[in-house]
């Protein structure tokens, strides 16, 4: 958001906003809790990211991420179906497979 927006630690509104933003990821992020998982944190991040910049002008596609976790079974820490991510049925799991 800092790039997009210009900003710089001598912006005053454009840096706030850029805080903001970071701020509210590592908010939804931690709302999400449990152990490490660097698909959740990166997907929660980029759903924000694609909304704000909407927001902004940009004409972003969204593309629907949930239940499209594929490295869920690389995690011994996986959240599993508490995680919007995590293949929520058999059959989207076996997309995944493909």
């Amino acid at each position: 958001m800092s790039i997009i927006a210009k900003s710089t630690p001598f912006h005053d509104e454009e840096r706030s906003k850029a805080l903001e933003i970071s701020s509210e990821a590592i908010r939804r992020i931690a709302k999400l809790g449990g152990p490490r998982c660097c698909t959740l944190s990166t997907y929660t991040t980029l759903n924000l990211a694609v909304m704000e910049l909407k927001k902004m002008g940009y004409g972003l596609p969204k593309s629907e991420v949930a239940g499209s976790c594929k490295g869920y079974r690389l995690n011994d820490q996986c959240h599993g179906y508490r995680c919007p991510y995590y293949p929520k049925s058999k059959e989207s799991e076996q997309q995944h497979l493909a």
